[in-house]
């Protein structure tokens, strides 16, 4: 029984005081994903050179449903960052994929 409870003290100790800085980079990169910004592809004039379509920089959200905990509270709390209809989030944030 010593030898187990030393050897998870000893895993233990490497984890937090050797190996923190790969295994903290791991998670981040778990956590935050990146996506790659495509290149302006140019805008469309009609005949009278007027823009019908333009390049946009926009910023995305990408919420996974099933990391959601509490769909009700983090609802609430986007929409009071994101300035839209909380119903709207919530229909989004309870949608299950199959």
């Amino acid at each position: 029984m010593t030898i187990i409870i030393l050897c998870i003290v000893l895993r233990l100790g490497y984890s937090q005081f050797y190996a923190y800085q790969e295994l903290t980079l791991k998670a981040t990169e778990s956590w935050q994903r990146s996506f790659p910004l495509e290149a302006s592809r140019g805008k469309i004039y009609d005949s009278q050179h007027v823009t019908l379509v333009d390049n946009l920089t926009t910023s995305s959200l990408i919420v996974v449903p099933s990391q959601i905990h509490d769909p009700i509270h983090t609802a609430y709390e986007l929409s009071r960052i994101l300035e839209c209809d909380e119903k709207t989030l919530l229909t989004k944030l309870q949608k299950k994929f199959q």
